[in-house]
């Protein structure tokens, strides 16, 4: 198994975005709304190219809470990477038997666990997972999230005033009906069976909010 996770997923981190204890409100280079979860992905996957695991190893688990299948499943990766086959598979298990190359990856783990006896350790480990992030937790992690941010001097968490709007450094304006959109998709219209990653090529506006 290759030492990096980096070559699976196309996807690039732009430096200098603003970062904090809690994650902020962040931007792709078009104004569209970068979820939290997807953000540590990008930044765990990062750590991980550059020989940080355990960096990359908790922002998977972070983002996984917020039901993204992608960080499960690189956090399974990680744990086979430690000959941990147990972890790797009740992490690659939860993020779905179809998913990325899990058809393939999840017979072979099976097998090893059945070799090493650990297979029902391996069971429980999922039961565990799956009672801390299923839908009703993984949603709750996300309005959590939206509670915290705060706009335009406002003191009421989540609220998006009318007239709130801001400009991004490449000059894209971001008005809150456009923010509004983003943000009911992320936090209503997610499917926690498919996750809610973008994967592709995405770049990070510098300017992104902290909202910290």
């Amino acid at each position: 198994m290759k030492k990096s996770l980096i070559w699976i997923a196309t996807l690039v981190l732009i430096s200098g975005v603003s970062t904090g204890k809690r994650l902020g409100l962040k931007f792709d280079d078009h104004g569209n709304m970068i979820g939290p979860d997807d953000y540590l992905v990008h930044q765990a996957l990062k750590d991980d190219d550059d020989g940080y695991k355990n960096d990359a190893m908790w922002r998977l688990q972070e983002a996984a809470e917020y039901g993204n299948k992608h960080a499960q499943y690189y956090a399974g990766l990680l744990y086979l990477q430690k000959d941990d086959y147990i972890n790797g598979y009740a992490w690659l298990k939860l993020s779905g038997d179809d998913f990325l190359n899990n058809p393939n990856l999840l017979p072979a783990v099976k097998l090893t666990l059945k070799e090493r006896k650990q297979m029902q350790s391996a069971k429980q480990a999922l039961n565990d997972l799956e009672d801390k992030i299923n839908f009703d937790t993984t949603l709750a992690k996300r309005m959590n999230w939206y509670k915290r941010l705060k706009f335009g001097g406002s003191k009421i968490g989540g609220y998006i005033p009318v007239f709130w709007k801001t400009q991004l450094n490449d000059g894209v304006i971001v008005q809150s009906h456009d923010l509004r959109q983003d943000m009911k998709q992320y936090l209503f219209n997610y499917r926690y069976q498919q996750g809610n990653v973008r994967l592709k090529e995405l770049e990070l506006e510098s300017n992104s909010l902290g909202l910290d």
